[in-house]
């Protein structure tokens, strides 16, 4: 014998199996949600990251190149290496007298993802105050500019900052 059921419970139990499924798909739908943020929200991290890592790799970069320049060259101010300058940028500081852009990071798996760009833009001149000897405070204020960039499509990882840096003059303190 078949036990026959109610219009009004077989109704019943197929609105209780839809709730459930309904349940079921928020829950997963909130749960992929919340998994795709948190991806998303490392990934920004690792970007940063990776900025910030390439700044300091410029910046040594730019700072290893001042070494070796000529302070002299360096005050010039008809040498346009601003590359954040007004109206038109420059082209940036020659690091090893001819490249203006380094890739980074130089090796492994993401390798180039990001371009650095370093300029520089001559600033104020320091004397040294009463009292101090002037071999140890005259010079040049420069300001070292950065530029980091990404070259993947739809990057948007890009940050730029200006470090002051003094160049000893070593030839007269008279100036």
């Amino acid at each position: 014998m078949k036990r026959r059921t109610k219009k009004g419970e077989r109704g019943f139990v197929l609105i209780a199996v839809m709730l459930i499924i309904i349940v079921m798909v928020a829950t997963a739908a909130v749960t992929l949600r919340e998994a795709g943020s948190n991806i998303k929200e490392a990934a920004h991290g690792r970007s940063r990251e990776t900025v910030r890592s390439a700044m300091t790799h410029g910046l040594n970069v730019a700072l290893d190149q001042l070494q070796l320049m000529d302070p002299a060259r360096l005050a010039d101010p008809t040498q346009n290496w601003d590359i954040f300058g007004r109206p038109a940028p420059g082209v940036g500081l020659p690091i090893d007298g001819r490249v203006q852009e380094l890739s980074y990071p130089p090796r492994g798996d993401q390798q180039g993802t990001l371009t650095i760009r370093i300029g520089l833009r001559p600033g104020q001149r320091t004397r040294a105050p009463a009292g101090e000897d002037v071999r140890s405070s005259y010079g040049q204020i420069v300001e070292v500019q950065l530029g980091v960039s990404s070259n993947r499509v739809g990057g948007e990882a890009e940050e730029r900052v200006a470090v002051g840096v003094r160049i000893p003059h070593q030839t007269s303190h008279s100036n």
